[in-house]
């Protein structure tokens, strides 16, 4: 049996049943499953995939490739929403009616300016929401936090760009200027 015989894993630095942390990684032709360390369990091309479908509660996507092998993937994988938007039209089975109700529960980042937040973390950046639980002792402010998140985000410029994946975040400001972007990036050379 193998790895993905069984396979029921979790999106950004998730854990799964096996002690592992998965990011989907995304080419034009298909996409790779990868733990923490970068190792690559699977290589999938959409040449190569029957049908794509959500189980029956839509809480996972069942990839089924050729052979009958289904790789299960979950919401907690890295590049989860990246990976909804990047499944082809021609698989049918696939609830693109979900994937946009899926999109329209995220929350906007006040570090990326990106509409990318899911279950506290940003898809888009890797920022997680201010907690002052955790946060709290090293940052007295959700304002303090999110403009040390900018000054380690941002390398060049102030500006969130666009996103093939993600819409701006309307409320989003930048919380830093471009003369504070560059003493913060000169301090660390």
């Amino acid at each position: 049996m193998g790895i993905f015989d069984d396979f029921t894993g979790s999106n950004f630095e998730a854990k799964d049943l096996l002690g592992q942390f998965f990011t989907i990684d995304l080419q034009d032709d298909g996409f790779t499953l990868s733990n923490a360390d970068e190792s690559v369990f699977e290589e999938v091309e959409w040449n190569e995939v029957n049908d794509v479908f959500y189980d029956d509660d839509h809480q996972t996507v069942n990839v089924e490739l050729t052979g009958g092998k289904i790789l299960v993937i979950k919401p907690s994988y890295s590049n989860y929403p990246q990976f909804l938007k990047s499944v082809p039209e021609k698989f049918p089975n696939f609830n693109r009616e979900y994937v946009s109700e899926f999109y329209a529960e995220l929350e906007g980042c006040f570090v990326c300016g990106m509409v990318a937040v899911h279950d506290e973390l940003c898809e888009n950046c890797g920022c997680g929401h201010y907690d002052p639980e955790i946060d709290g002792e090293e940052f007295a402010t959700p304002e303090a936090y999110y403009k040390q998140m900018q000054l380690e985000y941002f390398e060049l410029t102030v500006d969130p760009g666009t996103s093939k994946f993600f819409q701006r975040f309307s409320e989003w400001k930048p919380l830093i200027t471009e003369d504070e972007l560059d003493e913060y990036n000169e301090s660390l050379e």
